[in-house]
Order: C-alpha cells, then sequence, then structure tokens
C-alpha cells in the first residue's frame, strides 16, 4: 500500500470497526494522507479518524432485507457524486 501526504483515500464501511479498516486508517494517517469516510451515523473508529465524512443511510435492519439495500443505493449514490466532482 502506498501513501503521502498528496494522498486522499475513500474508506467505505458502514460499521466503521473492522480491523482492517482501523489499519487502513491508520497506515494513511501515519503516511500524513487524507482519509474521507464514507460510513453509517455511528460513533466509529472511522468516523472519529476521517478528515472528511459522508454518511450513508443508517436504516439497516438484520431481519429485513430492504435495510442493506437502503444503505446500498446511498453508498452508491455518494460515489456517484464524488466520481461525478472529479
Amino acid at each position: 500500500m502506498l501513501s503521502n501526504k498528496d494522498s486522499v483515500a475513500i474508506v467505505i464501511s458502514y460499521s466503521g470497526e473492522e480491523q482492517e479498516i482501523k489499519r487502513i486508517v491508520n497506515y494513511i494517517k501515519q503516511k500524513e494522507g487524507t482519509v474521507i469516510a464514507v460510513t453509517s451515523i455511528n460513533d466509529s473508529y472511522l468516523r472519529k479518524n476521517a478528515d472528511y465524512c459522508l454518511t450513508i443511510c443508517s436504516k439497516e435492519n438484520i431481519f429485513s432485507k430492504i435495510g442493506s439495500y437502503s444503505s446500498k443505493v446511498s453508498a452508491d449514490y455518494i460515489m456517484d457524486i464524488i466520481f461525478f466532482i472529479v
């Protein structure tokens, strides 16, 4: 993984608490890169350590299949906007 002070990483995670996410964010911050988080509304590690945070829908429900669909559509929409701007 390469990163430096001119790097910008878009890190997408619903919970923002996975060990792999923590490792990636730590590495980027150590190299003085910028982290843009795409995550749900929670007080997660990712949200606390990102330079910028874009919030996705947080209507997940393990008993309803529609919950994961709404967060996926929300994340897709945010990514579409970012790529349009870039």
